[in-house]
């Protein structure tokens, strides 16, 4: 009651004043549409002069009123009494209201929002309150906002093309690079097996070393490019961690024979021999990092240090250190190793090479594989790099594991180099072996002369020792009466053609390269204490490609393959590798030809295996393949194992041949001991 009492005795020209000089416009009208009223507002932003249009029907003062939906609003209000809201998007033509000073400027014009009202002025008589809001700001926002909006998704479907764009010239790159490829490495693998001169013999092996160098460096273009992509992929496939850690390592030990660069692989903390996982990437990685290692490392160790734990979430969470002695890394530089295009200097560049996308590469497929890399270094002394990577359990077995019981057997182990003395004792204490450690051969003497005869089974010794090397122990350990029972075991990093034969004149037992995988080692050891073998005197001396034939269970006979192959070069090579692997082999050009010669093959000699390229002119391999599975009527054909062999290496390329019914699929440039596993593989399943 004070309240209104209070509004009540405001003068009516305080109320007059505060409503003509509102922000917006006012204008009120009779029951006639006469312009009783309007603010100050209307006249600074239309060509109204001052108390010009009062008692004036509205639209005389206002262009474009009756052009609008305002009058009948208004109408509505005075008769019915609705009140009544129209926004710009509601009354598309605003009335002629314009910025101050820009009348008549149609780039001036205001955008409105009117609001409609009546008002009861008591006696049955009403008025009609027109209310007009500026709204110019906010729809010039929205339209400014809309045109962005507009303009991102064009820029989104510009992009979209551009990566399709993209992807496709990728992947005919990849295709156009790795045909000729796969020609150059294949002949040069033939070339290998043929008798040469020893100066053909160098030349072969530059040849082959710049063509692998090559091909690493397409692949690193071609990955960064798919990462860029979006379609750098990980595979999830059962293998052995163990046997393909070891392999690995001895592979990138070659790269040091020129060097006096020792590669130890200490695998002592793997706790899970079998996982599941990617092992072409994992290799991939530590390719790189091993590569580059030994890229900066002219003297001393290379250390690859693997263990496994399992997690909370039940993944095993491999981590893997490789550590080197090499010229190091300004302690500032190591946050931009794993950029793209970077090196640590340019001098750098200049004197070792390199594109610097690896290190970026490898921390895009840690990623990929749930973890990350880190690198540490000292200017001088050498850098660590470690990374992690998430695998799961498998449930698969290994496909050869040590069966011995080596408790309590006691072994003098000789290496001048304390790391790789450490890793080789504590593999072998994993399984009861007594080790007794000497770091050099002077050592080792007085060592076999302490403890009592016969106290040692075996001795286990480097090669490449200062003062005293390991024949040159070997020499005089077979002096000594006493230990001419005692089995020798050489380890060496560097193999030459004739070794084994100068080494078993001395008196070796075994003859293993370094790094030398704990399997080997252990199967070696089991031969040479087994007195079967020694009472057969089958075996002069042990070796690596002994124990591997021991263990060869997959014994496949030759088989008659069809090569779908449109490529002459890539006919020749994939002709000669099989031809050296037993196999006979016939040609199709593309997959009209394949279908034509299995149709015509004679029931006495099927093809038991078809090699399928996938793009061939004709008929492709994918749809050779199709008809193959849902055409051909006789099992004997339709159901033969194919293997795609092809250029094609993008993501979705091996999903691709596997759904239109190929078995299997390798990349070229063909790996021949990739290739030979997988057709033993075929056809041990259909044997």
């Amino acid at each position: 009651m004070q309240t209104n009492a209070t509004m009540n005795n405001i003068p009516k020209d305080i109320l007059f004043h505060s409503i003509d000089e509102l922000s917006l416009g006012v204008i009120i009208i009779d029951q006639n549409q006469h312009v009783i009223f309007y603010n100050n507002w209307i006249k600074e932003h239309s060509a109204i002069s001052e108390n010009e249009g009062l008692g004036c029907n509205i639209s005389d003062i206002l262009a474009g009123f009756n052009d609008t939906r305002l009058s009948e609003a208004c109408t509505e209000a005075l008769t019915l009494g609705l009140p009544n809201k129209l926004s710009n998007t509601f009354n598309p033509t605003p009335l002629a209201l314009y910025q101050k000073n820009h009348f008549g400027d149609e780039n001036y014009r205001i955008q409105q929002q009117i609001s409609v009202k009546n008002i009861n002025i008591g006696s049955g008589s009403s008025l009609c309150e027109i209310l007009i809001h500026d709204v110019s700001s906010s729809v010039k926002k929205e339209l400014m906002l809309k045109k962005l909006a507009d303009e991102n998704k064009k820029q989104q479907l510009k992009a979209e093309l551009a990566n399709r764009t993209k992807s496709q010239f990728l992947a005919n790159m990849s295709h156009e690079i790795r045909t000729p490829m796969n020609g150059v490495l294949g002949m040069l693998n033939l070339l290998s097996t043929t008798d040469q001169t020893q100066e053909q013999v160098h030349f072969t092996r530059l040849a082959e070393s710049s063509a692998d160098t090559l091909l690493n460096l397409l692949n690193d273009i071609l990955d960064f490019s798919k990462i860029e992509a979006g379609k750098l992929e990980v595979e999830l496939i059962d293998f052995d961690l163990l046997s393909n850690l070891g392999d690995l390592v001895q592979s990138l030990s070659m790269k040091t024979k020129d060097k006096q660069v020792e590669i130890i692989l200490d695998i002592t903390g793997i706790e899970h021999q079998m996982v599941i996982g990617d092992p072409g990437r994992l290799r991939q990685i530590i390719t790189n990092l091993v590569g580059n290692a030994v890229k900066f490392t002219q003297k001393g160790e290379i250390v690859v240090r693997a263990k496994t734990t399992l997690n909370e979430t039940g993944y095993i969470i491999l981590n893997v250190n490789v550590i080197d002695t090499g010229i190091g890394i300004p302690d500032d530089k190591c946050s931009m190793l794993f950029d793209a295009f970077t090196q640590v200097d340019v001098s750098t560049t200049r004197e070792y090479g390199g594109t610097g996308l690896g290190l970026s590469i490898v921390k895009q497929l840690c990623q990929l594989m749930g973890g990350q890399i880190t690198a540490s270094s000292v200017l001088g002394q050498g850098s660590d790099f470690s990374f992690n990577i998430q695998l799961k359990p498998s449930e698969e077995l290994p496909l050869s594991q040590p069966n011995i019981n080596l408790s309590g057997i006691k072994v003098l182990i000789v290496d001048d180099n304390h790391t790789n003395l450490e890793v080789l004792s504590k593999q072998l204490e994993a399984f009861g072996v007594e080790v007794v450690q000497a770091e050099s051969g002077k050592e080792a003497l007085i060592l076999l002369n302490k403890y009592e005869i016969n106290y040692f089974s075996m001795a286990i010794i480097d090669m490449q020792m200062p003062k005293m090397s390991g024949d040159m122990l070997c020499t005089e350990i077979k002096k000594i009466k006493s230990l001419q029972s005692l089995k020798l075991i050489m380890l060496t990093s560097i193999g030459k053609r004739g070794d084994a034969q100068h080494f078993s004149k001395l008196g070796f037992s075994a003859y293993l390269l370094k790094p030398v995988v704990i399997n080997d080692l252990l199967n070696t050891m089991e031969v040479i204490l087994d007195d079967d073998h020694l009472l057969k005197g089958t075996v002069p001396l042990v070796t690596r490609h002994y124990i591997a034939s021991l263990q060869k269970t997959d014994n496949v006979p030759s088989a008659k393959i069809l090569l779908v192959e449109d490529n002459r070069i890539n006919q020749q090579v994939a002709v000669g590798i099989l031809k050296k692997f037993g196999h006979s082999v016939d040609i199709a050009v593309n997959g009209v030809n394949a279908i034509e010669v299995l149709e015509k093959q004679g029931a006495d000699t099927p093809y038991q295996l078809i090699l399928m390229d996938c793009q061939m002119p004709e008929m492709d391999g994918y749809q050779a393949t199709e008809y193959i599975r849902t055409e051909i009527v006789n099992s004997n054909i339709s159901t033969i194992p194919i293997i795609a062999m092809t250029a094609n290496t993008m993501k979705g390329d091996k999903e691709k041949c596997l759904a239109s019914g190929m078995n299997d699929y390798i990349s070229k440039p063909i790996n021949p001991k990739l290739l030979q596993e997988k057709i033993n593989l075929w056809l041990n399943s259909i044997n």
